[in-house]
């Protein structure tokens, strides 16, 4: 009865997801492709394909967990060199993440979570076993997945202290949904105890995927690069990386109120399209600042950058 009462409410907010793509397709074009996949319409042309591989499908919303799945994704390939893997994503910049080259890695947005178009994902592409991050817990998914007998896994699972209120309301809810799932591994003890609180599974503790990662060979390389761009001598320099609005004003107040001539501030928004309105921000405070996109980038003498 729950999930009929969810599935009613998600057929009613589906078609406001048109003018959401919209909208945010105005600052950032990406979000105007590919809404074929976010809505569960595939190729019939392609279908005989995915019949006959085997897949491993993994879920990774946005860029972070895109990342996180690298190593992992590496390690599976060297161990299963035949099988096909499907990366599924909900954000443009998540789809446009680096994994490894490889002809069997295939990415594609995970359609919205209503009844019809989980299943026609699932019709479509017949994963062998699916792979959830942190904390994705989509109900049609997981009861679908659960009832096509595809084994679903939550790896790298996270549940604040903050959350976990919010998830016991409606425990009664989610309990089933979690206890569909074949395995649910966690970051560290408190998403584990967070997690106990909402199932009987056995929780384990696999500490945090994103620090598994290795840094890249042309680390050095480049760091002398971008160094040279910004005319980085023996300025201290403090990098406020994947910025979320209101983050940007809190940190510029701060470097102000120093009044260093010193240090040199980058600031990098975690979504392109907010990119303006740090821009305006800067602007704002009479700042002086270069953007990466600028052709005088390196010619431009201040100590504020957006990249």
């Amino acid at each position: 009865m729950r999930l009929i009462i969810y599935n009613i409410i998600v057929y009613l907010i589906l078609p406001l997801t048109i003018i959401k793509l919209v909208y945010r397709g105005i600052k950032n074009k990406d979000y105007l492709k590919g809404w074929s996949e976010r809505f569960a319409i595939y190729p019939n042309s392609e279908k005989n394909k995915w019949l006959k591989r085997k897949t491993l499908w993994i879920h990774c919303v946005s860029v972070g967990e895109t990342k996180a799945i690298y190593r992992l994704l590496e390690q599976l390939q060297k161990k299963y060199p035949r099988a096909h893997f499907l990366i599924t994503h909900g954000t443009p910049t998540g789809k446009k993440v680096m994994l490894p080259k490889n002809k069997n890695i295939h990415r594609a947005y995970l359609p919205y979570d209503a009844f019809d178009l989980v299943k026609r994902f699932l019709k479509f592409y017949r994963p062998t076993v699916g792979i959830l991050l942190e904390k994705e817990i989509w109900p049609n998914l997981i009861s679908q997945c659960s009832h096509k007998k595809i084994p679903l896994l939550l790896i790298n699972g996270r549940l604040s202290n903050e959350s976990i209120e919010n998830y016991k309301r409606f425990r009664n809810f989610y309990a089933p949904l979690l206890n569909k799932l074949s395995t649910i591994c966690v970051q560290g003890e408190s998403d584990k105890k967070n997690f106990e609180q909402l199932t009987s599974h056995k929780i384990q503790v696999m500490g945090n995927l994103k620090f598994d990662q290795m840094p890249p060979k042309e680390t050095v390389q480049n760091s002398k690069k971008v160094k040279h761009d910004l005319m980085i001598k023996d300025q201290i320099v403090i990098v406020a990386g994947s910025t979320r609005e209101g983050e940007e004003e809190i940190i510029l107040n701060e470097i102000l109120k120093m009044n260093k001539k010193n240090i040199s501030l980058i600031l990098t928004p975690r979504h392109p399209e907010r990119f303006s309105k740090v821009e305006n921000l800067l602007k704002s405070k009479n700042v002086k600042f270069a953007k990466r996109s600028e052709v005088l980038f390196n010619q431009i003498n201040t100590k504020f950058y957006i990249r």
